[in-house]
């Protein structure tokens, strides 16, 4: 089960899960194919270095995208990070003053972004690297100009 679902308050509904997008993996796999080009040119020894500096920061990568999880809910927005060193961030829609999503031009290409959110009393949470972010920002959104209920 999900930090998320385990931390829901009464009444409070999942409306929207993000993840990290999957380029965060091609730093692993650039040092994994220059691995197997040393090792094809007879530079073993060197492409076994990088082979196992590949599969390290491959499994690094993982378990951090893995472990890391977006929500936005009827009440709150929640990220959290981590597996032993759990480090959360949870702001009540109530609070949330702004959604800022910055893309470059391969993010815009690529759907990617970094999603800045600004609430009350000078909050600000960063959530990077995120997939569809604009669909996170409307996501937010909606829950902010929702009708009370």
């Amino acid at each position: 089960m999900q930090y998320v679902d385990q931390t829901l308050l009464q009444g409070e509904v999942v409306v929207h899960r993000a993840r990290r997008h999957g380029l965060v993996f091609v730093r692993p796999a650039l040092v994994l194919v220059a691995a197997l080009v040393f090792t094809a040119f007879g530079l073993w020894p060197v492409g076994a270095i990088l082979a196992s500096i590949g599969l390290v920061d491959l499994l690094i990568t993982w378990v951090v995208w893995s472990s890391t999880e977006y929500a936005v809910t009827n009440m709150r927005v929640v990220m959290k990070r981590g597996i032993v060193q759990r480090v959360t961030s949870e702001t009540l829609i109530l609070k949330v003053e702004s959604v800022d999503v910055h893309q470059g031009v391969l993010g815009r290409m690529l759907d990617y972004g970094d999603v800045v959110l600004r609430g009350t009393g000078g909050t600000v949470e960063s959530f990077t690297m995120l997939a569809s972010p604009l669909a996170f920002r409307g996501h937010v959104q909606e829950q902010v100009v929702r009708p009370a209920r």
